[in-house]
């Protein structure tokens, strides 16, 4: 009797408890819902793949070159103070005469002309650095062109803004508008013809 109840013992402690998980982890769900499991995974790694791009990393299927961009950059910005300063100094100089008192005198704006030209400088250069990450893999001279487009486009909207606000006359707000495409849509083109995707070796 009492070696039968001493075997029964024994049987039981070689028994695994079935309250005690045997892969030793608590937490892992069932095998029906493995597939579940796997796609939380997969989006957690993608949804930090893509926080990870917002930040800032660079992309590293497109190596920016930063010596065509320099480039890009320093030709559109001299055009774009050329340009300027035909389509403002020349062409639009009798319009603002019409409005003089809307604007700085000479001596004023001898006096800050050199914050101009940083002005100028500092919208090309992020100009240029836009479309080098945006469209720096595929661009080239025409997707420059509509690039520039659409961003005479967006200035549109702030001249605009500038006319509700200021009394310019509609004239001026025309020629804004039309000036200001015409201007980013070569600069653009200058910029992408520039900064011109590498051709792939055979």
């Amino acid at each position: 009797m009492g070696s039968d109840v001493g075997r029964a013992r024994l049987r039981r402690a070689d028994e695994p408890d079935s309250t005690v998980p045997q892969s030793g982890v608590a937490d892992r769900p069932a095998a029906r819902d493995g597939g579940s499991y796997n796609l939380c995974r997969q989006g957690g790694r993608n949804f930090a793949m893509k926080l990870a791009g917002f930040r800032g990393k660079p992309n590293e299927s497109k190596n920016m070159n930063w010596k065509k961009l320099f480039f890009a950059f320093i030709a559109a910005w001299v055009f774009v103070f050329v340009y300027e300063w035909l389509f403002h100094g020349i062409f639009m100089k009798s319009n603002y005469m019409e409005t003089a008192t809307l604007w700085r005198d000479d001596a004023g704006f001898k006096a800050h002309f050199p914050l101009l030209v940083l002005g100028q400088g500092v919208f090309v250069f992020f100009f240029t650095m836009i479309f080098v990450r945006g469209f720096g893999s595929g661009g080239g001279t025409a997707g420059g062109f509509r690039y520039g487009i659409l961003i005479g486009l967006l200035g549109c909207g702030a001249n605009i803004i500038q006319y509700a606000v200021q009394p310019l006359t509609t004239t001026i707000l025309i020629a804004w508008c039309i000036g200001g495409i015409i201007e980013f849509a070569i600069a653009g083109a200058i910029v992408g013809a520039i900064y011109k995707p590498a051709i792939p070796r055979m």
